[in-house]
């Protein structure tokens, strides 16, 4: 198999700059839900047949063990 050249842009490269961090440190981040709001999204998934009894209590302790 012959080596294919790797077309690299050098500026890619290169550390970002000090405003590129302060946007990147200034970012929201995803958003999380609250033990509250997370349980309510897994009721309604059971309540619409996404998941059996079983599978959503397994996965909410395995949730709260997480934190």
């Amino acid at each position: 198999m012959d080596n294919m050249p790797l077309d690299l842009d050098i500026s890619e490269l290169l550390p970002m700059d000090i405003h590129e961090w302060d946007n990147l440190r200034n970012t929201p981040l995803p958003y999380c839900f609250s033990d509250e709001e997370f349980e309510k999204e897994i009721e309604e998934s059971e309540k619409s047949g996404w998941a059996e009894d079983n599978d959503v209590n397994t996965f909410i302790i395995k949730w709260k063990n997480l934190k």
